[in-house]
């Protein structure tokens, strides 16, 4: 049931997304062609869906053994799980496009906007609260142990 309605859900949320926070056509940045800009980040961006899925999955055995034993760091594990889906890809997002310096990082989150069409004030508005939740319910988990 969950997956049913997350794979009908996930689209609708997804086009109010770009509704609400279009992509910025005047972008202060001239970066290549939205054709160069996906032969230079899609691999990135590949491997980053992956590891959506790897941030998602990774704390759940890990918190199934905590949380028996304290049922009140449930509310913490499920932001430390949703919050790794985020934290885990932008740490490798920022490994591999902060290494050829910031441009190359700024490149790279103009293919993600161009390529979700969501702007980017939308996708901060959204990942960097998730990924600070998350960050806390592992603070919060840590010092429990």
């Amino acid at each position: 049931m969950e997956l049913a309605l997350s794979i009908f859900l996930t689209p609708i949320i997804m086009v109010l997304w770009s509704k609400f926070f279009p992509v910025n056509k005047n972008y202060e940045l001239n970066f290549s062609s939205f054709d160069t800009l996906k032969r230079n980040n899609q691999w990135i961006n590949n491997i980053s869906v992956v590891l959506h899925f790897v941030g998602l999955s990774l704390p759940i055995p890990f918190l199934q053994s905590i949380t028996d034993n304290n049922p009140e760091l449930v509310p913490w594990g499920i932001a430390l799980v949703f919050g790794s889906m985020v934290v885990i890809p932008f740490i490798f997002v920022s490994i591999v496009t902060l290494s050829f310096g910031f441009n190359r990082f700024r490149e790279y989150w103009r293919f993600y906007e161009l390529h979700y069409g969501i702007g980017i004030k939308g996708i901060k508005l959204v990942f960097i609260p998730i990924g600070l939740i998350g960050l806390c319910g592992l603070y919060k988990i840590v010092n429990a142990i």
